[in-house]
């Protein structure tokens, strides 16, 4: 039943095959022991001097069925107490999910209710959107943008912890003349990853939640997925905080006017068995293909300061520190080079107490401690 005998082939010797589950340890003793009982004990007429010594105390219990039913009275008790502990545990979790779903709603239909009065009241300002190919965006290297290239100097990305949209007010607070375009961790399956029906927090579904984004991102365009893709949305108004904080209204003199880069890592790759690789080429290729997109189609709209993230690093499984490097390398290369004036990373630390995650931050900040570009 529980796997063949090992050792010195005692019953109860097995117990070392069994997982550690104090559940199935109990029960794989309470089965033994019952196989073990001796046969005199089906007789009701036997007499004390045949009962085992270990039965002493069992006086009068001489039927077998009698002494499982005793061996059985502990695991009784442990299912019903951790059946008791898991549907606290559920119940309290339903009561929060629920809270938190409803708190999420309420954000969701007020941004979406507000966003074309925010949109009209707010100078440059719009919900256009262009879907962008790989074959729309040629290598900067070409002759039609190569008069283009503002060489700007070289400069020191910076990894901070901190939601995107928010380094990105932050940015602007210090050079007001910036052209800032936020990379939007997406889904290549639904608009904004489904934001208003699923009301998660990816990355994506935070910033629908305090901005303009989400009517930017047609229906029309999805699914592209696995396609080197994606969206370039212009004129983004950030009008409110972030989830930490509620999303309350921001004044209006606190409220940025950004382009977004609307693109999806590759879904839920395979791995390497350390989990540190890519385990196909192809998403590799893919993964590469799609930085170089984004990065092109930033500088070709003139975006000449980048808040970046850990592309496909958090549902999506992509490895974490091959993500960054190959980021590092695309921003390093010689067609990259002097297109952009600043570039930062928004990535969540594991070490804020508000956030659970993988340690992307750590990852990201030693991958590009004191790169330039």
């Amino acid at each position: 039943m529980f796997g063949s005998s090992v050792g010195c082939g005692r019953p109860l010797c097995r117990l070392c095959t069994v997982p550690r589950n104090s559940h199935v340890r109990i029960g794989v003793i309470v089965y033994y022991l019952y196989q073990a009982a001796p046969n005199e004990w089906h007789d009701r007429n036997a007499t004390i001097s045949h009962t085992p010594l270990f039965a002493m105390p069992m006086l009068g219990f001489t039927n077998r069925w009698w002494l499982l039913f005793l061996l059985l009275l502990p695991l009784i008790g442990m299912s019903i107490l951790s059946k008791l502990q898991n549907f606290l545990q559920t119940e309290s979790t339903v009561v929060f999910s629920s809270a938190l779903r409803q708190s999420r709603q309420v954000i969701a239909r007020d941004t979406l209710e507000h966003i074309d009065s925010v949109v009209s009241s707010t100078p440059g300002a719009s919900l256009d959107s262009e879907f962008v190919r790989e074959e729309d965006m040629p290598p900067l290297t070409h002759d039609d943008v190569a008069v283009l290239w503002p060489n700007y100097p070289t400069s020191e990305v910076k990894i901070v912890n901190s939601d995107a949209f928010a380094l990105a007010r932050s940015i602007l607070k210090e050079s007001p003349d910036s052209n800032v375009s936020v990379l939007n961790l997406a889904s290549d399956e639904h608009p904004g990853g489904g934001w208003f029906y699923t009301l998660a927090q990816t990355q994506e579904e935070a910033l629908c939640y305090s901005s303009t984004l989400y009517p930017t991102l047609k229906e029309i365009w999805y699914p592209w997925t696995g396609s080197v893709m994606g969206i370039y949305s212009p004129a983004v108004v950030v009008f409110k905080d972030d989830l930490m904080h509620n999303c309350t209204y921001l004044p209006q003199s606190e409220r940025i006017v950004v382009s977004v880069l609307t693109f999806a890592a590759p879904c839920v790759p395979e791995l390497t068995r350390d989990n540190l690789s890519f385990a196909s080429q192809t998403d590799l290729d893919s993964l590469r293909a799609k930085i170089r997109l984004l990065l092109r189609t930033a500088a070709r709209r003139g975006q000449d300061t980048l808040v970046l993230g850990a592309m496909g690093c958090g549902v999506y499984g992509c490895p974490p520190r091959q993500v960054a490097e190959e980021m590092r390398d695309a921003l390093q290369s010689d067609e990259f080079r002097g297109w952009f004036r600043r570039v930062d990373f928004a990535v969540y630390s594991t070490k804020d107490p508000n956030f659970v995650g993988t340690n992307n931050f750590d990852i990201f900040y030693d991958v590009f401690q004191g790169v330039t570009v």
